[in-house]
């Protein structure tokens, strides 16, 4: 079943995402980080050991790379103005100094493309090229193995039979060996052919593989997801003589690598977000060689790495742009050596959070801060790239004991209340009202206030997203807003309680309640008041109607999908971050729908929140040059960069900007001449959609929601785990309501005076 929708070509990245915003949340315990330091850092004098240089390339919208030796090939895509392209592969010696791109005689044919490349011990260049149907579903109709030998001669090999016995699943990366045998990695596979494409074995990984490998010595390593609890990634030689994997090793990153490539004497080097790790093998040891921010460098998912014989780090960054595409520009990391400048030496400002809260268009801008600001440098604080939920806890530590960095983006799953009430946060609003370069009725001011405490801004959110809950409007009616009483009053109208709720288990239940009225249960200005009991005990029975936890697997999306289309799921609650996600759920109900929000005894229950909320430590000797670094990202540069994906802009004029966006139409010319509007397809479970340009409708749909949120998403992780963990005693039948009721408070109540 095909249902269709509307949306912009320019929202493809977005569309993308769609299948993983089903919630955000973050959990976890136990920490292994070291504090950041005190704020308020002195000069910084450290010399780093690497320097980083820009090289210019002739092309700039490169698409892969793979190096030889010290000589890089990379694979340029030219579009044209009616949206077709073409591809040619070049190569580049960098080991000399007048080193010139040359186009490598490497056939391509209208409809091709190479998606990887590699080249062997010997130095014979291999690409992977398909090609796409053009159904819906978008199959691949063929796989080449394409070879270039010694002298330059060209061969291929087919591989779409092989394709199709292996459950048509799309390549992930590949290797040759010193024999010519290839090794192929399409899910959680590695497929090892021999040079006529003939299947060998196949080698079983513990998750999906994402990179293949191949050191100095010969030996390919395949590099997965990690299904191991805590463990991010690992990694495994594939021995050719057993035929299965060797020895496992967990990666010593809790960030997810950007790239793997050979090192000396049978290292690994491994690029993250935030520094590039060498790993010996041998002895399952790691030393960071350098921090990319260092060399102010923007690592990010959308950049290509590589490394050369002679050691030194090729980055190839790619930048999007409007139309879609990516500039391509190349840094080349070298180690410093006699001669080089002197760094300029500046006061430090220091910037902290988690590694998955520091996005890319965060470090553009500290690096344009770092280039351009004559007084300070800022130095980025990372918590968490060894181990995510102990550096967020870490940072939150750091946070409560006013130690925190000068300058740092809150964590996840932590409440702004709570750090207001400790005195560790700076007022912004004074800041904001007397900067002459940015003005308040520039920001979208409601959302603002909705990040106020008692009149402070103590957190301003650069982008923000809303919580809320769809209903079909033939059930919910009309309301933007309705507490516990109404809500449970439509449930029960219903009549069949599976076919209310997405999250339709007794925990899902729960938080659903809980999400708009944290701050009705939890008082951190007054722990005398710190707990609404009545309001808790009727949430905790309600809840106690549904099924049972074991019996729902949220993880299932086709549960979602099928039970939005088929009309079984009458409310589902939404983050959106851009306007292809109100898009899509709005087509999935298939009839009028109205974002009602959370059940809230006070006020809208359509929340905002935000994963770039920017907070000054109140123990900070910097605030001005703080504060003139988060009033940067206000700017219509900054709120207008295309790779600022994850939220919505706060400054009005690029948020009316991006609704426009979205309304723009792709468009074809079909056989008979006549224009068509060229959908996004995004594959959703057993089902695709076809997403076209946005409606009016759509964007007024948007801006009421906006409008509508009044207050922010306040929940402390800790308080919400102390009353799931006790909650489940009630659930099982091991205590009544009020018993969990006086647990949860005195718990609760114990958390906060630790906490004050």
């Amino acid at each position: 079943m095909n249902k269709k929708m509307k949306t912009s070509k320019t929202r493809a990245v977005t569309a993308v995402l769609l299948t993983a915003i089903l919630s955000l949340a973050a959990a976890g315990c136990g920490s292994d980080q070291e504090p950041s330091g005190e704020s308020g850092s002195a000069n910084t004098s450290r010399e780093v050991s690497y320097i980083a240089e820009e090289h210019d390339l002739p092309h700039d919208n490169i698409t892969s790379i793979t190096t030889y030796q010290n000589i890089l090939y990379y694979l340029n895509q030219d579009v044209s103005g009616d949206g077709s392209w073409q591809q040619a592969i070049y190569r580049i010696d960098l080991g000399t100094e007048q080193g010139e791109a040359a186009a490598v005689p490497v056939t391509l044919e209208a409809g091709q493309a190479v998606s990887y490349m590699t080249v062997d011990e010997a130095g014979r260049l291999h690409a992977m090229a398909v090609r796409m149907d053009e159904s819906a579903n978008a199959t691949l109709s063929e796989l080449l193995w394409i070879k270039l030998d010694e002298t330059g001669n060209e061969s291929s090999v087919s591989l779409i039979d092989f394709y199709q016995d292996n459950n048509q699943q799309i390549p992930n990366d590949f290797e040759v060996d010193g024999e010519g045998n290839l090794y192929i990695s399409m899910g959680d596979t590695v497929y090892v052919l021999d040079p006529a494409g003939n299947t060998l074995y196949e080698v079983l990984c513990d998750g999906m593989v994402m990179y293949m490998c191949r050191d100095e010595a010969g030996r390919i390593f395949a590099i997965w997801y990690s299904l191991q609890g805590d463990v991010l990634m690992e990694m495994a030689e594939i021995d050719s003589e057993s035929k299965a994997l060797g020895a496992v090793h967990s990666i010593p990153v809790s960030e997810v690598l950007l790239g793997v490539s050979a090192g000396a004497e049978g290292k690994l080097l491994m690029a993250t977000p935030s520094s590039l790790v060498e790993y010996d093998v041998e002895n399952k040891s790691d030393t960071v060689r350098f921090i990319w921010s260092e060399l102010d460098v923007v690592a990010d998912y959308a950049g290509l790495y590589q490394s050369l014989a002679d050691g030194r780090i090729l980055w190839l960054g790619r930048t999007a742009q409007e139309d879609g595409t990516l500039k391509s520009s190349l840094t080349i990391v070298r180690p410093r050596e006699e001669g080089d400048a002197v760094q300029e030496t500046k006061k430090t400002l220091t910037f902290g959070g988690t590694s998955m809260l520091i996005d890319t268009v965060t470090r553009e801008a500290i690096v344009e801060f770092n280039r351009t600001d004559p007084d300070y440098r800022i130095e980025i604080i990372e918590y968490g790239t060894d181990e995510l939920t102990g550096g967020m806890e870490q940072l939150n530590a750091d946070i409560v004991s006013g130690n925190a960095p000068d300058i740092f983006a809150l964590p996840l799953g932590y409440s702004l209340s709570m750090y207001s009430s400790k005195g560790v946060l700076e007022d912004l609003n004074p800041y904001l009202d007397s900067d002459a370069s940015v003005n308040r009725a520039d920001l979208q001011e409601n959302i603002l206030d909705a990040f106020e405490t008692e009149g402070q801004l103590y957190a301003l959110p650069v982008t923000f997203m809303l919580y809320s809950v769809m209903g079909r409007t033939s059930v919910v009616g009309e309301q933007d807003s309705w507490n516990l009483e109404e809500m449970m009053a439509v449930v029960d109208s219903i009549g069949d309680d599976s076919k209310v709720f997405y999250t339709s288990s007794k925990s899902g239940v729960l938080n659903f309640c809980l999400r708009a009225n944290h701050d009705i249960l939890v008082n951190w200005d007054d722990s005398e008041k710190g707990f609404d009991r009545e309001t808790f005990i009727k949430i905790l029975e309600f809840a106690d109607r549904f099924t049972d936890d074991d019996q729902f697997d949220p993880n299932d999306l086709n549960v979602l999908v099928n039970g939005l289309m088929e009309g079984d799921i009458q409310l589902f609650d939404t983050t959106v971050i851009d306007m292809s996600v109100h898009q899509l759920y709005n087509s999935l109900f298939g009839e009028p729908v109205t974002y009602v929000g959370y059940p809230s005894e006070n006020g809208s229950g359509s929340l905002a929140g935000s994963m770039s909320l920017m907070a000054i430590s109140s123990q900070s000797n910097h605030k001005e040059a703080a504060w003139r670094f988060i009033s940067s990202l206000l700017t219509e540069e900054y709120q207008e960069n295309p790779s600022l994906v994850l939220g919505l802009p706060i400054r009005k004029s690029s948020l009316n900007k991006r609704l426009e966006r979205a309304k723009e139409a792709t468009y074809v010319t079909d056989e008979n001449g006549n224009q068509q509007e060229q959908p996004v397809v995004v594959p959703l479970g057993d089902q695709v959609l076809e997403m076209y340009a946005a409606t009016d409708e759509d964007v007024q749909a948007v801006l009421s929601l906006i409008a509508e949120a009044e207050k922010m998403l306040d929940q402390d992780e800790q308080i919400t785990a102390i009353i799931s963990e006790e909650a489940q005693t009630y659930f099982s039948g091991g205590k009544t309501a009020e018993e969990v009721a006086d647990v949860v408070e005195n718990r609760i109540r114990l958390y906060m005076d630790e906490m004050g």
